[in-house]
Parts: structure tokens; C-alpha cells; sequence
């Protein structure tokens, strides 16, 4: 009881999630065929989480002694399975499941075997499962395991509101289904166009009938009860199928018919899958063949070339987004010689290694991996002047939607996506293919001049900035290349190229400020 509510709905969530996978799992091998045994559509079985709970809050004080907690667990998991099941009986009229034809069995809603079993599970939970769900859950942050939860919480209450409105007077829904079915079966020898095993075929040609002779009126009233079972079988066949033994009560319903149905319907749905995989198989044949001839066109000239177009384009957005946003212009280099930010061009020349498959794809998906791709490469990025130089360039901290601890935000994600989808569909390929028309070996010479100038460019700035830090926390020189760097690269010089570079140490996360 003294845990909070976001590690209590932590727990009833795992818990929901552990007893729908094992449940699934044994009624899908007892079966030989998928089965998802879940109430909900989701995969989670929340009478599992509510056992769990009870079970650990009456247990724990007595963990000590697991006969003990075998014997509470088996009480409190048969309790709970009675409940339930008359809870749903009473409200749905329907008998979820039926343990009459088993031995030791109480009204066909619980059994000793099941009872058993579930002392079983309640000693390997109490023993194994909650010390390593203590461990997982204390290892999040107490902010972000809120707001998972919290996410966690608003799908289940969808997920139960939408599941309540499919099972809205379910009984009535499966008798019309199974009353339907028995008339459309009695009709087959009448109706050529009806074939049980492809309702969604018999419908296609019912209605070309209905089309053809629009005065039939017997033929549009049998395709709207057709059409009705359709519209009517995906919710009902899914419970049926979730749970084979369900009955209405007081109704001689031929459940097993309406499931064998399902069975077939399922089957065909198979085959039509397969058929679907052939084509994707083809169409990702396709991709993968252009994705490879992308591949194939990049090499390291051409990615020297990237990355100074990306230095470039760096500097150039970021002055104009300051700008506009800021009304100053201010230095927006990330070297001390050039208009070059080598944190775009490095970014740049990551995106063209690993959009390119996503760019193939499409839009859609190339803003989604550039989002992601930007996001991260941009808090590795500061997360490394952090490490290396004792300074910090940019920090989101105060921002709305800001990510690993203010490196990154969900907002500068956003504009990554859209960075991405420009540089790779409108800025790289006339780039490429200007490279690929530079001659072999003046183009050989140039971009070794250029790489040798922006290493050295890249070191002077990288010393540059550690000397700056040692400078803040009152470090004399103490060799030639110091006094060198303190002579050239003064503090001054430095923060008019980097206006926004500050000492790790002045940063929120480590002041507390951010509090």
C-alpha cells in the first residue's frame, strides 16, 4: 500500500500482460492454433492483474511461509475466476467458459485443476516475477514512469469502452448470426451464388444479382441479411473464437458451427494473406534492388563532398531560423575558420548512410527515421561536447517536450523530420550527381586539400574550446601549445563564435535549477 499509484498500475499492467501471454500460450498448444484468449482486444487479461495485486497484498507479509502463500493464492485466484464468471454471465446473459465435464468443478466456473495451477503461478510471482518487476519499474524515473502509465491507463479504458460497445447485446447478436447462418445453409441448394465456406464471395455475387435485377426484392432482403452476418461476424466470431466454450444462456445456440465457420473463413483469410505476402515479397524485391543501387553510388569523395554541403547548409539554416525567431544575427559556427557547423555536416552525412532506405519507401517514412535519426545523433552530439570539452552548446531543458535530459526535445525532432525529407529528396540527389560529374582525379586532389583543411580546422576548434574550459575554471598554461591557444584563441574571440557555449557546470541538471 505505500507504493504510488503509477507503480501499482505498473504492476496490474505487467501482471495483465504475464497472465494473458501465459493463458494464450496454453490454450494456442492445447489447440494447435493461435488463440488470443484476451477479454479485451489488446494483449492483456485485467483479471489477472486484480489476482496479482490481492495476491501479493496478502502474501508478502507471509512470504516466508509458501505453503501458506500457495494456499492464499489458490483461495483468492478461485475466487476471483467465480466472481468473474457470474459478473459476466449476470450482465452478458452468456456463459464464458464451462468446466462441467471436468472432475472436482463447482456450477462449471472454476475447477480444482485450475485452482492448482494458479497456486503454482501465485508462488513463481510472489518468489520469481515481482523481485525482477521491482527491479524494471524502479529503474524508471518517477516523471517518466507517470506519464507511461498514464498512457497505459487512457488504451485500457479505450480498449474496455470499445470492447463493452462490441459486446452490446451479444447474446441477441450471436443468435441472429447462428439463426441467419441455419436459413442462408437451408437455402444452398436454391442459391447458386451461396457458398458457406466464402460469405464475403457469396455477398460480391448476390449483389451483381441484385444489380442486374433491381426489381428482386427477395434478393436485396437476403443480401442485407447476408451483409448484416458479415458486418456482425468480426466482433461475435473473435469472442467465439477467444473463447470456445461460450453458451447463451437458456438458448440452443450451435456455437461450434458458427466456430467451425470461423475456422473456415479464417482459412481463406490465410490464403489470401499468403497471396498479400507474395505481392509485398515482390514490391520489397523491387525496394531492395534500389536500395542497393543507391548504395552503390556512395563513396567517400562523395561523402566529404556531403558533409561540407551539410556544414554549409547548417550554418546557413541555423542563421536564418535565429533570425527570424530572435530578430539578431549571431555567429552559428561550430568551427573558428569558415561558415562550417560540422555538427549538420556530420548529421548530413548520417542521413545519407541510413535514409536511404526510408527514402525509398516514401515521405511518410523518410520524416519518421529523420525525426528519430536527427534527435538522437543531436544528444549524442552534445552529450560528447559534454564528455570531451566540459561545454554545452544548446540545452531544452525548459522546453515543453524536451528529451534525454534537455539534448534533445520533441519539437527539434519535428523540424529534423522535415530537414531530412528536404536534404534527401530535394538537396542530395542534384548534389550527387554534380559529384559524380567531377573528374576522377582532380576530384581525388580537391577533396583531399578540403579534408586535410577541415581536420585541422576541426582539431584547432576542439582545442580551442577545451582550452576555453580549462581558461573558466582558472587553469594556467602549462606548455607551448596552451600559451599558443591563449594567445590566438582568447576568451573573447571564442564567445563571439560561440555565443551559446557555456560550462556543463552551469547547466540546470547539475545546479538544480531545473527544479
Amino acid at each position: 500500500m505505500s507504493e504510488s499509484f503509477s507503480h501499482l498500475f505498473g504492476y496490474f499492467f505487467l501482471y495483465s500482460v504475464i497472465g494473458w501471454l501465459c493463458e494464450t500460450v496454453w490454450c494456442s498448444v492445447g489447440s494447435r492454433r493461435y488463440i488470443n484468449r484476451g477479454f479485451l482486444s489488446g494483449p492483456y487479461c485485467p483479471i489477472y492483474g486484480f489476482a496479482a495485486l490481492t495476491i501479493l497484498a496478502v502474501t508478502l507479509p507471509v512470504r516466508d511461509w509458501p505453503p501458506l502463500v500457495f494456499l492464499i493464492a489458490v483461495l483468492v485466484s478461485t475466487l476471483l475466476e467465480y466472481l468473474t464468471g457470474w459478473l459476466l454471465e449476470t450482465i452478458f446473459q452468456m456463459r464464458w467458459w464451462d468446466y462441467s465435464g471436468r472432475r472436482f468443478q463447482l456450477h462449471g466456473r472454476i475447477c480444482l485443476r485450475n485452482a492448482l495451477l494458479f497456486g503454482l503461478l501465485g508462488l513463481a510471482m510472489t518468489y520469481l516475477i515481482h523481485p525482477l518487476c521491482q527491479q524494471l519499474l524502479g529503474g524508471i524515473a518517477t516523471e517518466t514512469l507517470r506519464v507511461i502509465t498514464s498512457l497505459l491507463f487512457a488504451v485500457m479504458v479505450l480498449d474496455l469502452i470499445h470492447t463493452l460497445s462490441t459486446l452490446a447485446n451479444l447474446r441477441e447478436r450471436i443468435e441472429t448470426v447462428n439463426r441467419t447462418m441455419a436459413e442462408l445453409h437451408r437455402m444452398q441448394e436454391t442459391y447458386r451464388w451461396f457458398d458457406p465456406a466464402d460469405l464475403a464471395g457469396s455477398a460480391e455475387r448476390l449483389r451483381a444479382i441484385c444489380r442486374e435485377e433491381p426489381e428482386n426484392g427477395e434478393a436485396a432482403h437476403l443480401l442485407a441479411r447476408l451483409e448484416q452476418v458479415l458486418k456482425r461476424q468480426g466482433s461475435v466470431l473473435r469472442i467465439l473464437r477467444a473463447f470456445p466454450k461460450i453458451r447463451p444462456v437458456g438458448l440452443p445456440v450451435d456455437v461450434e458451427a458458427i466456430g467451425r465457420q470461423w475456422q473456415t473463413g479464417w482459412q481463406r483469410r490465410r490464403e489470401t494473406r499468403r497471396d498479400l505476402s507474395g505481392r509485398i515479397g515482390g514490391w520489397w524485391q523491387e525496394k531492395r534492388e534500389a536500395i542497393r543501387t543507391a548504395y552503390r553510388g556512395i563513396s567517400f569523395q562523395k561523402l566529404v563532398w556531403v558533409f561540407i554541403v551539410g556544414c554549409l547548409a547548417g550554418y546557413i539554416v541555423e542563421t536564418i531560423y535565429c533570425l527570424v525567431t530572435r530578430g539578431v544575427i549571431e555567429s552559428r559556427q561550430g568551427m573558428v575558420y569558415g561558415p562550417f557547423n560540422q555538427v549538420y555536416g556530420f548529421g548530413a552525412v548520417l542521413m545519407v548512410l541510413l535514409l536511404i532506405p526510408f527514402q525509398v519507401l516514401g515521405d511518410g517514412f523518410l520524416f519518421v527515421a529523420g525525426a528519430w535519426v536527427g534527435g538522437l545523433f543531436e544528444a549524442a552530439c552534445s552529450l560528447f561536447q559534454e564528455v570531451a570539452f566540459g561545454t554545452v552548446s544548446w540545452e531544452y531543458s525548459h522546453h515543453q517536450f524536451s528529451l534525454f535530459g534537455g539534448r534533445t526535445s520533441l519539437t527539434y525532432m519535428f523540424f529534423w523530420g522535415i530537414l531530412a525529407v528536404f536534404f534527401m529528396k530535394f538537396l542530395y540527389p542534384p548534389v550527387s550527381r554534380l559529384i559524380d560529374r567531377i573528374p576522377k582525379r582532380p576530384g581525388r586532389f580537391f577533396t583531399t586539400l578540403l579534408s586535410l583543411a577541415l581536420l585541422l580546422d576541426m582539431a584547432l576548434s576542439a582545442m580551442a574550446v577545451a582550452r576555453w574550459s580549462e581558461r573558466q575554471a582558472g587553469e594556467a598554461p602549462s606548455n607551448g601549445v596552451e600559451i599558443f591557444l591563449d594567445a590566438h584563441y582568447p576568451d573573447a574571440m571564442l564567445e563571439e563564435i560561440y555565443p551559446n557555449m557555456m560550462p556543463s557546470d552551469k547547466l540546470p541538471w547539475d545546479t538544480g535549477e531545473a527544479d
